[in-house]
């Protein structure tokens, strides 16, 4: 599925992107290997002060349905892949879409 797919069936405005404060910034920051925990606050820093952070984790949640947590990875609005996993299974917990 196409990043503009995946943000059209989530609902989202197809520019959210353009407002991201990651644009520009080298991708494996949000994507760091297992045990780089300065690279994860520094990505977790970048989001948090983020005018996109909620549009990318719907996308993010989107994208990624029902996976468990060894299908979700990287810095994605804001939480990490395992965090990612807790949102979904608490919002299928409460009847709400992963």
């Amino acid at each position: 599925m196409s990043v503009d797919t995946i943000t059209r069936a989530a609902g989202l405005n197809p520019d959210w992107r353009d407002d991201a404060a990651c644009r520009g910034q080298f991708p494996e920051l949000f994507f760091a290997d297992k045990g780089r925990n300065d690279l994860v606050r520094e990505a977790r820093r970048i989001c948090n002060g983020c005018p996109a952070r909620a549009a990318c984790l719907e996308w993010a949640m989107a994208f990624e349905g029902n996976a468990g947590r060894s299908g979700r990875w990287g810095m994605l609005g804001g939480l990490t892949g395992t965090e990612r996993a807790e949102l979904a299974r608490a919002r299928r917990a409460s009847g709400g879409a992963a």
